[in-house]
């Protein structure tokens, strides 16, 4: 804590001081331009709040408060809301130390981030009240005094935590100079996902090929089931523009949590991990790890189940053997991705083998969704020792190139080997279960010099 206790005096003494800098940055965000000065949290923008919250009849503030900040890669706070509380729901309170936090402008880094930003709060001691009412009540003149704010440290971040929703929505505050991309981004981190699409839709049809928009789009259509098959479509496509950005396919690894395509939350970690930027976004990514050693450990099963296959009696035994292991998370992702579409729920039946000549056998797996019924089907060619599967309809080619559980080993040779490594084994850093703190230590670590 940097001014501790104060009578109300000296507090007002503190806020007059610092009155004209706050009102020139504010003065320029309303005008549309960031504020380009840099101008990191200080005391007195929480002692403000505290002030104002006693003075609305909450005097003694107890607990703590995290706020997440999103920033320009200038420094510029464009957006602010509270993440988590404990022991304090005071909404005015909190309203007051968002719209503080737009105010702020942090040192420049070369890409945008989102960061976390946790007050502490305590009760204060004590004051003398020399009111009429306690001097003629004959009471004690000391009374509880207000409460004092413990700063963070700027670059000590607080350890994850998990989001409360409704204070998030409830705080979100949004600079007035903020790009509409920026305000599609800020409500889809407090999960307004409706607000979040429209708006994202809105800054792609002023600009196409805007990848904040493109991200933040992709994933608000996954995380919400809105449309799946767009989703991935958006997340493919940022991708593209930008291949070495960590960013991107974190978006994307999210879109394919959401259709339940492990193969390619296998790939996209990889690439996320791998990614030039991949340091400073290191906390995000680290959090959707969990998720991706459960889609490698499914992914480890069906690989070693293939030579099951093999031993298989009968053309269609073999057959159907092969498809159920290749393509039968596929079929269930890509009902996931009708559903979100078409607004109805698809499930998927049994499988159904039909034999039509020897060697060669037609198997499908009907989705029902209401009144509507498709059934990818495919052609499946067995041979002694290979056996393929050639899509025979629009629905079977996209669960093929989509979700196509067999992909892993054909062209992602490299990471199959890693793949079935158990884990903790191998070089540092080639499994997926190895902790991202120890790369990000070894990516800063320095090369020795010749």
């Amino acid at each position: 804590m940097r001014l501790g206790k104060h009578s109300f005096s000296v507090a007002l003494l503190a806020i007059a001081a610092f009155a004209a800098p706050a009102a020139l940055v504010l003065s320029e965000a309303r005008a549309g331009e960031a504020p380009r000065h840099e101008r990191l949290p200080l005391q007195m923008d929480f002692d403000r709040c505290a002030l104002a919250a006693a003075d609305y009849g909450d005097p003694n503030l107890q607990g703590r408060v995290r706020l997440q900040l999103l920033i320009r890669k200038s420094g510029n706070v464009y957006a602010a809301f509270v993440h988590s509380e404990k022991g304090i729901d005071d909404r005015r309170f909190e309203h007051c130390l968002t719209n503080q936090a737009v105010l702020w402008v942090l040192p420049p880094v070369v890409l945008d981030y989102s960061r976390a930003y946790q007050i502490i709060l305590v009760p204060g001691g004590t004051e003398i009240d020399f009111s009429t009412g306690s001097y003629w009540s004959g009471g004690h003149f000391a009374v509880a005094g207000r409460a004092a704010v413990f700063m963070p440290d700027i670059n000590d971040p607080p350890e994850p935590a998990e989001l409360n929703v409704k204070a998030a929505q409830a705080t979100l505050e949004v600079a007035d100079y903020a790009t509409q991309a920026e305000q599609g981004i800020a409500e889809l981190e407090v999960r307004k996902y409706p607000e979040a699409i429209r708006t994202l839709r809105g800054a792609l049809a002023t600009d196409g090929d805007d990848t904040l928009a493109l991200r933040g789009l992709a994933v608000a259509l996954a995380e919400s089931a809105t449309d799946l098959r767009e989703a991935r479509y958006l997340g493919e496509r940022l991708v593209a523009l930008q291949p070495e950005s960590e960013a991107s396919h974190e978006a994307l690894l999210r879109v394919c949590f959401a259709i339940g395509d492990d193969v390619c939350a296998y790939n996209e970690f990889n690439a996320a991990r791998d990614a030039a930027d991949m340091s400073p976004r290191s906390r995000p990514l680290s959090e959707l790890q969990p998720l991706t050693e459960k889609a490698a450990a499914r992914l480890r099963t069906a690989a070693s189940s293939f030579e099951q296959c093999t031993v298989q009696k009968g053309d269609e035994a073999r057959a159907l053997c092969v498809a159920r292991r290749c393509l039968d998370s596929g079929t269930v992702a890509y009902s996931e991705e009708l559903s979100g579409q078409h607004g109805a729920t698809y499930a998927p039946s049994d499988w159904r083998a039909e034999r039509v000549n020897e060697g060669r056998v037609v198997v499908g797996r009907a989705l029902e969704g209401g009144k509507d019924r498709r059934e990818p089907r495919w052609l499946v060619k067995v041979g002694e020792q290979v056996v393929t599967l050639m899509p025979t309809n629009d629905d079977a080619r996209h669960v093929t190139l989509h979700h196509n559980g067999c992909s892993v080993t054909k062209a992602f040779q490299p990471w199959a080997k890693d793949l079935m490594k158990p884990a903790g084994k191998g070089a540092p850093g080639t499994n997926i279960e190895e902790p991202l703190d120890k790369l990000v230590d070894a990516k800063r670590k320095p090369k020795p010099q010749p």
